[in-house]
């Protein structure tokens, strides 16, 4: 019994250490836990990369070390990407002051006619036309007291789509230049003509007559209907 009684205790004595190393063990873990979430986020690292918690922390260390480079690269990527776009704005304002004032122009196109007549082996066409007489444009401008147009002035047509006379059978008048015939201060306009001869291959367009074309844009800004629209005034010739 008195044996029995110490093997007991013995085997008691053994369980206590047993117990004793776990608990130091898990005293160790917990120090070493501890040690290592000092240098960690508050966030928890499995959630960030899927990885054990001392290699979670571990690459967060990276990235907080690297995080500065990374910030530093974005920043002059940043500020490349600003220098190249004011430069691309520069050179679309640029390119659009090199294509004149046409893209901004207001409709000024008032009034055209045509007629034509024979003239040798070939005919010559009659183009009366009016535009608005005000201009900013220095093609509007003349030797009348206020600086614009006057009788027999000659004065370059232009517009958006600047004035040309199609003849029907792929020739084309694209620089149209008429002499001032009259005009109004008051009612700002003023109305010129310009001649053009031009000999056709062939009496006739196949049996029809040739369709001239004068074309052009734009429309008077301040009219009703129509405004600052394309026009087309129209003859045939046979």
């Amino acid at each position: 019994v008195a044996m029995a009684e110490r093997g007991r205790e013995e085997h008691g004595a053994g369980d206590a250490g047993v117990e004793g190393m776990h608990s130091e063990q898990i005293s160790g873990d917990a120090i070493s836990a501890v040690r290592s979430d000092s240098t960690a986020p508050l966030a928890d690292p499995q959630l960030l990369d899927g990885s054990s918690e001392r290699g979670g922390c571990r690459r967060i260390s990276q990235e907080s070390a690297s995080g500065g480079g990374s910030f530093r690269h974005r920043n002059g990527l940043l500020i490349m990407g600003v220098v190249v776009f004011v430069h691309v704005l520069t050179l679309a304002t640029l390119l659009g002051s090199a294509n004149g004032q046409a893209s901004t122009l207001e409709g000024i196109y008032r009034y055209g006619h045509l007629t034509w007549e024979r003239h040798g082996d070939g005919v010559e066409i009659v183009l009366q036309t009016a535009f608005r007489r005000s201009s900013n444009n220095d093609l509007f401008k003349g030797t009348a007291p206020d600086g614009l147009a006057a009788v027999g002035d000659v004065l370059t047509l232009y517009g958006k789509e600047p004035p040309q006379l199609l003849y029907g059978d792929d020739s084309v008048a694209t620089v149209l230049r008429m002499t001032v015939t009259s005009y109004s201060v008051m009612e700002d306009w003023v109305m010129g003509e310009l001649r053009l001869r031009h000999t056709y291959s062939t009496p006739n367009n196949g049996g029809r007559p040739w369709l001239v074309q004068y074309v052009g844009c734009c429309r008077l800004s301040s009219l009703t209907n129509n405004a600052d629209a394309n026009w087309a005034v129209t003859a045939e010739i046979d």
